[in-house]
């Protein structure tokens, strides 16, 4: 009987690294792959009216936290820098969600180590995450009314998403990013 090996699970990252998913190490993580692959990421698998890049999202939730906690909610997606976005309904999914909830558990945990994010998100964070979702639901998709059943309490953010390149979105995280390390 022949021996099954495990294929490598290495990827490529933006500044050339070669990392494993599922078994990263404080040293494949930077800040600069983060931002990029952020960047690059759509948000609801593509289903926007233009590029709405999860780089952009984060950026703006940091600024609907008090700023002891700017920092953990543009962070709060960065795990999905190496594992990509997945739908909340597949997350949560029982069958499907439990080996991603696991991986990203497993990296959430390094790039604290690294950065010092915390995790799981503050129910602060969470709620800036969720006030993003209905705000994006108003401004990127086709509008809050299908959305009302899940968040029909959850107001909206008071400014509109404007679109940004994938280029802009990874400038402004970089910048928000070494700005909210200076200050913390």
């Amino acid at each position: 009987m022949t021996k099954i090996e495990r294929i490598p699970s290495t990827i490529h990252t933006f500044t050339g690294r070669m990392v494993d998913p599922l078994d990263l190490k404080p040293e494949d993580v930077c800040v600069e792959d983060i931002a990029h692959h952020l960047s690059m990421q759509c948000r609801f698998s593509g289903a926007t009216r233009f590029h709405y890049s999860v780089a952009q999202h984060s950026y703006l939730a940091s600024f609907l936290v008090p700023e002891d906690e700017a920092f953990d909610a543009l962070m709060h997606d960065a795990p999905e820098y190496v594992l990509q976005d997945m739908a909340r309904p597949l997350k949560h999914d029982i069958r499907l969600g439990q080996a991603y909830r696991g991986a990203e558990r497993r990296i959430e945990k390094v790039i604290s180590e690294v950065f010092g994010v915390r995790f799981p998100m503050s129910p602060t964070v969470h709620d800036a995450d969720t006030t993003m979702l209905v705000t994006e639901a108003r401004d990127i998709m086709h509008g809050t009314s299908s959305w009302k059943g899940s968040y029909k309490d959850h107001p909206p953010a008071d400014f509109t998403i404007r679109k940004w390149s994938p280029e802009k979105a990874e400038r402004k995280f970089l910048a928000r990013f070494h700005d909210l390390r200076r200050e913390g």
